[in-house]
């Protein structure tokens, strides 16, 4: 998939500014998710190795396992949005050009 131009420019439709500041807003949540993602996993791995000789309490590696499978299920549900908003940008020249010929 190449990428979606996001630059907004002063004869941008309001339709093609709305397209591309959801696409700049989307992109963040899923970088931010993918941030999360790996630091939750830096922290099972943390907790796994050195800690978890040192405390009795599970309850903390299972809150870290829960958040991480709360996390990919985000992750899930947004790149298919990411998908559906780029091929709808994609497509909507096309659409406004039929529609005016």
């Amino acid at each position: 998939m190449e990428t979606l131009q996001t630059e907004i420019y002063n004869h941008d439709s309001d339709i093609d500014v709305t397209h591309k500041i959801n696409s700049i807003e989307l992109d963040n949540w899923i970088n931010h998710l993918k941030y999360i993602k790996k630091e939750l996993n830096n922290l099972i791995g943390l907790y796994g190795e050195d800690l978890s000789s040192k405390l009795d309490d599970e309850s903390i590696l299972q809150k870290f396992q829960k958040k991480g499978a709360e996390n990919d299920l985000l992750l899930k549900a947004l790149h298919p949005m990411r998908y559906d908003l780029y091929n709808r940008a994609r497509d909507l020249p096309k659409k406004l050009f039929v529609s005016l010929g």
